[in-house]
């Protein structure tokens, strides 16, 4: 699972092990230290709740978690339906932008893989086909 924080957007990319793993259990999390004693870490969750009408997120002691409405996630877990969104006011006209997406493989090299290297456990980028049609 991936997170980017950019501005008032959060943002989440979960590859098909991810995925897999939301639609058994309910609920991904993953964590990231800042210190070798371990006291100091991020934990990232997404989790599905049953009775929960609009995506939403909180950050409550060094976790940040998104909650999606059980009807919506379980859409977008069983189809090809690429990702889920929401907004949630913050306060003095501003709004908190939530994303959770499908992680597609990378159509250029770069982030630390070789050319022609594929991250296999990220879905098939619809673009890859369209891209060969015009190299062809």
């Amino acid at each position: 699972m991936k997170m980017r924080i950019e501005g008032c957007t959060i943002r989440f990319r979960l590859n098909r092990k991810d995925v897999a793993e939301l639609a058994g259990a309910g609920q991904i999390l993953e964590s990231v230290e800042f210190a070798p004693a371990g006291d100091q870490r991020l934990v990232y969750a997404i989790k599905v709740e049953p009775k929960l009408s609009a995506v939403a997120a909180d950050h409550r002691g060094g976790r940040i978690t998104v909650r999606l409405p059980q009807v919506q996630a379980r859409e977008w877990l069983e189809t090809d339906q690429i990702g889920l969104d929401g907004e949630q006011t913050l306060g003095s006209g501003r709004m908190l932008r939530i994303l959770v997406e499908k992680d597609f493989q990378c159509l250029h090299t770069g982030n630390g893989r070789a050319e022609g290297e594929i991250d296999h456990e990220a879905y098939p980028n619809p673009l890859a086909n369209a891209n060969r049609q015009k190299a062809g």
